[in-house]
Parts: structure tokens; sequence; C-alpha cells
């Protein structure tokens, strides 16, 4: 009962076979002859192909060839595209091979395969982008077996091409119901490869016929969008029939068009459709008014943001400081005193938001006529804004005696201030109201110390003020010196890190140890050397070594600073390091010092690494630099890794 099915499908793989090797050019006869052309592990994974090998190996065959196969390879893989078993790997390794045989072969075997095999050969024509298959995928399309079809439509909209996309707007009336969704995501996806190909008349076409179509709302919403975006000029209409959809996903597609449509019309269309939006949609209308940032949209959202409804308002403030001008100052300071906080919150972030040449003084005139909350409101203003010219209006803010007005001029005192001013808030840790201010008053100089321009003066204004702090404050004065840097910072820092107090002793070797200049250096290895305490002392030491590693230096100085370092050490943990460091000098000097602590015992593992990192650099420019050491190496090593890169750098040295 199967010998129809079985000479069939010989007949169709010989039909194959015979028009692969006419597409590849490659004669039926004395293949013998090319075989030696062939590379061995190409060869072998044919060979494989044709022997009786289990169905993993064939398999493994097909990936290989994948990988490594060319036109030689096309004939062996067609001629299992037919073996249920092993149609997928066969396929997928045509699918990558680049030679147009292969895409022939895949095109040839269509008319004998069904089901599972047919759909996957239809998706590697696709993947490969075959255009000379597209009337072949095109006989598919009304296909009594749905998968089928639907893997025909996806095909054609993916390679896109004009005859391709136009089987498909024919298709429209004879495709299944049941394809239907499919067939219109296939045209959705060629779309945009008709616009990229200069045929914008057939993609605005296909666009037509789809929202025309009995399709999900989805889809005809995304037709709707394509076709705006290739007719900008005819999009109102469309846009309109979108705003007004009582379906959702076709509301939310005229937002995201709105967005992407640049258009006085659209702005228009979208004011005008504020009338009779209910609620929550209004509110999503006036916020994408706010991000076009059209100031023709300006006079309905200052009318919106004097509505009733909250969301509505927030949102229309907060769209007013993306379209607004001096104009729309008054309105935002009177919502800026609002007694709804959603209302407040929209109001300062769109005054922040203000562009403009005026709007920084029109704050400054305001926060001295303000008080209460609004005058709150736009001390953070000023502070967000970074309106510098306002410090000094802030400054005698710090001492009010409201508190929340107080802390407020404080946090926006760092965005505003420059060095000369610190003391306003250097002042405040000598003598802090409560934790609060304290609090407040660090996170607002840590921000003044990130924006100084002049750091020497900021660390001069920094080590003015330490004498009078109490010991639990200096820690953070030290931490601002480091952030700080300089070589004023360096001196203070250096200093207290011999003072009598371990907390600062402390606070200073971690500064030190973060340091982000080489120059904290000589400071490192002399505490190194004479810090009070070991335990500083071993900080600083491994500061020294991280300055050694990360920091741009001469080689030179590297290699005289791990000497110094090893001789500071009095653990073999930061000798160690020490001599880890090394593998980072790529120099010969460095090389001999690496080989010189091979004699010693618990350091001649690090050595040897440090050694061959060394080497593997210095090798191919300077090869009798290395091939001593290597030999010392090999010698005193007994890790395998270390052998072998040893022996890789010495059969690089001329013999």
């Amino acid at each position: 009962m199967h010998f129809p099915f079985l000479i069939r499908g010989r007949v169709v793989l010989a039909a194959v076979l015979v028009h692969v090797l006419l597409v590849a050019r490659i004669p039926a006869t004395g293949q013998e002859e090319r075989r030696g052309d062939v590379p061995p592990e190409i060869a072998q994974a044919i060979a494989v192909l044709a022997s009786p090998a289990a169905r993993q190996e064939k398999v493994n065959a097909c990936r290989r060839l994948a990988a490594l196969g060319g036109q030689e390879s096309v004939a062996p893989l067609a001629a299992i595209l037919f073996d249920n078993d092993l149609s997928h790997a066969a396929r997928m390794g045509l699918e990558a091979i680049p030679d147009l045989a292969a895409g022939e072969a895949l095109r040839a075997a269509l008319p004998g395969l069904s089901g599972g095999p047919l759909i996957g050969v239809i998706h590697s024509l696709a993947a490969r982008r075959e255009a000379r298959a597209v009337p072949d995928l095109g006989r598919y399309l009304t296909d009594g077996d749905p998968q089928v079809a639907a893997a025909a439509c996806a095909a054609l909209g993916t390679i896109a091409s004009a005859d391709a996309m136009a089987l498909l707007e024919d298709a429209q009336s004879r495709v299944r119901e049941d394809v239907r969704a499919e067939w219109a995501r296939a045209c959705l996806r060629g779309v945009p490869a008709l616009r990229a190909q200069g045929l914008d008349d057939q993609a605005a076409r296909l666009c037509q016929l789809l929202r025309h179509s009995q399709l999900p709302a989805h889809l005809h919403s995304a037709a709707t969008r394509l076709a705006m975006l290739i007719r900008p000029g005819d999009a109102g209409p469309l846009l309109e029939e979108l705003l007004a959809s009582a379906d959702d996903a076709s509301f939310a597609m005229a937002l995201t068009v709105g967005r992407e449509l640049d258009s006085p019309q659209v702005t228009q269309i979208l004011m005008a459709s504020l009338a009779t939006l209910p609620l929550p949609r209004r509110t999503q209308v006036v916020r994408l008014l706010g991000d076009r940032g059209d100031p023709v949209a300006r006079d309905a959202l200052v009318q919106c943001a004097g509505g009733s409804d909250v969301a509505v308002r927030a949102a229309a403030l907060i769209a007013l400081g993306q379209t607004g001008d001096i104009s729309t100052v008054p309105l935002l300071l009177a919502a800026a005193g609002d007694s709804d906080a959603e209302i407040v919150a929209a109001a300062r972030q769109a005054i922040v938001a203000l562009q403009g040449d005026d709007i920084d003084g029109a704050v400054r005139t305001a926060l001295a006529e303000a008080d209460g909350p609004r005058r709150r409101v736009l001390i953070d203003v000023v502070g967000e804004r970074g309106i510098q010219s306002a410090a000094a209006d802030l400054v005698p803010l710090a001492n009010d005696p409201d508190t929340a007005t107080r802390l407020a001029a404080l946090r926006a005192l760092g965005h505003v201030i420059d060095h000369s001013q610190l003391p306003v808030l250097t002042a405040c840790l000598v003598s802090p109201a409560d934790a609060e201010q304290r609090t407040t008053v660090q996170q607002s100089l840590r921000v003044a110390c990130r924006r100084a321009a002049d750091r020497d003066a900021c660390a001069r204004q920094l080590q003015a003020v330490l004498p009078q702090l109490d010991q639990e404050t200096k820690p953070f004065v030290i931490e601002l010196l480091g952030m700080v840097g300089g070589p004023s910072a360096l001196d203070a820092v250096a200093a207290l890190a011999r003072d009598g107090e371990e907390s600062i002793q402390d606070a200073a070797t971690q500064a030190l140890g973060r340091w982000r200049t080489p120059d904290v250096a000589p400071a490192l290895i002399d505490l190194a050397r004479s810090a009070p305490r070991e335990k500083f002392r071993i900080r600083a030491l491994r500061g020294y070594l991280r300055v050694i590693r990360q920091m741009d230096l001469p080689d030179t100085d590297k290699l005289g600073m791990v000497r110094q370092a090893v001789e500071a050490a009095t653990r073999d943990e930061e000798r160690l390091l020490a001599i880890n460091t090394l593998g980072r000098i790529p120099t010969p000097e460095a090389l001999t010092e690496a080989v010189s602590r091979l004699e010693h015992e618990a350091f001649r593992s690090a050595a040897c690494a440090a050694a061959v990192t060394i080497a593997e650099r210095l090798v191919h420019d300077q090869p009798a630099a290395v091939a001593d050491p290597m030999r010392r190496v090999l010698a005193a090593t007994s890790d395998p890794e270390i052998t072998r890169r040893a022996q890789a750098v010495l059969a690089a040295c001329p013999q």
C-alpha cells in the first residue's frame, strides 16, 4: 500500500538531484575527480549522510555542513530532505549555505513534500529571502492545509518583494478564513519593506485593502497606522476614526501615531477631540499634546489646567511645562499653591521643565513674594533648575524658623552655591538643629562638592571647618576632601591619617585608599611604613598597590613602586599582591624582578605566573629577553597551565 508513495518520492528525489546538479553546474559524472577539492571535514560529513549511520550522527553531519559547507554540500543535503527523521536537519544545513544552489534545492523539493517537512522548507525559503521562490510559494496560499497556507503567507511577507506582496494582495478574497489573520500579519510585515523599495503606492493600496477586510481590531488599527504614515497628508480622517473608536486598541494606536506624525494637522485634531472624549482618554490626549511639544496646543492646555478633574489638570500642567513659555508661569505658580498634592507636584515639574531665558528671573521674583507651601515649592524649583543667581536668595532661608522651609533651602543650596558660599552649609555641620538637618546638610554638601569648579578652593573651605567639628562629623568632611581631591585636600587628609584619634585615622586612610589620582602614592607608601596602627599600614599599602595596578604611570615608576611595596610589607599577603602586580609591567626589568622571586617558596607560584604573563607580552618584540626566564620558570613550576604557557613562549623564541 506504500508503493505509490515510495515511487513518487524517488521520482521527485531524482528530479531534485538533477535540478541541483544543473544549477550548481557540477557534472553528474566525474564526481570522483572533484572529491580531492573538498576539505576532509566536509567530505567526512557528506560520507556520513550517505552511510547507514545512526540518526544523531547524520544530524551532527548536517550541522557541520551548515557551518562549513558550500556548493559541494547541497546535493547530499537535498537527498535527505524527504526523510521525515532528517528533513529538519537537512533544511537547516541548506538554509545556512549561501550558495544559490541551496535555495534552488529547497525550491525544487517543494512539490514532493507535505505536512511538517513542507512547512519547514517554506520557512527556510523565507529565511533565505529566496525571491525566485515567490511563484512557487504563491501556489500554497490557498492550500487545503491551513498550516501550509499560513506558512506561505508568512514567507511571502518576509521576502516582501513587489511580486510577493502582489500575490498576497491578490489572494485576499481566496485565502481561507482560518488563515486570514496570518495573511494580514504577512501583509503588515511586508509594508515597510515596500516603502524601503520606494513602492509607496503599492504599500498604501495594501493598507487600504487590509482596512476594508474583516480582521481583528488590532490588525485593522495596525493597518490604519501604516496607511497614515505612508500618506501623512491624508492622515486626519483616519486619526479621527481611531480617536473616536470604542475599541481600546484602536485608541491606543491613535496615541502611537500621534507621537509619530509631525504635522500641525495632528495637533489640531487632538485638540478638537478633547471636547468629546471621556475623562480617562482626555487625560491621555493631554499627555500626548505635551509630548508633541507643539506651542499651538498651549491655549487648549491652559483651559484643561483650569478644569475640575484632577487627573486632567495635572496632565495639562505637566504638558504646559513642555509647551509653555513665560506667559504660562503665573498659572503654574498659582497651581504650586494648590491644596491638592498631585496638582502641586505637577506644577513643580512643569516649572522645572519650562524653557526660556526669562523663566529663572520669573522664579526668583515669585520666590521673593511667596510664602508658605508655595515658597517651599519654589525653593525646590530653584534647586532643580540649578538657578545659581538665586543662591543669595536662599541663604537667609537656610535659617528660617519654619523647619520645612529651612530644610528645603538647605537641599537647594547644594545645587546653586559655589565654593565661596560653602560656609553657609558647613556652619550647619558645626551646630545642626537636629539629626534631620545634619543629614540634609551632608547630602547638600556632597552635591556642592561634586559641582565645585575650583577644587582646591573648595578643599580649603572644608579644611577651615574641621577644627570646629566633633569627632562624629569629622569623618564625613574627610570623605568630602577625598571626593574633591587636589593637592590641598591630599595634604590635609595625609596629615589626618596620623591623627591621635583612631576614627580619624580610619576615615583618612580610607579616603587615601580610594584617591583618584596617582599623586597619592608617596603619602600611601609613607603611611605603609610608619602609620600609627598596623591595620592602617596594611590598608595604605594595599591602596598603594591599587595605584600601581589601576592608574596610568610609566612602567619604570611602577616597577620601582612594586619594589618599595615588597620592602614595606610586613605580611606575605601583601608581598604576594605586589609580585602579582609585576605581571602588569611588560618590561625585561619587571621580568627579571619576577624571576628573582622564584627562590622563595611562598612566592614561587605568583612569581611564575607574573613572569609568564610578562613574557607573553615581550616574546614577539624581545624574544632574547624571555628565553632564559622561561626555562627557569619551567624548572620551578609544577602547575600544568603555567608549564603550557611557558612552553608556548619558548616555542616562539628563535632556536
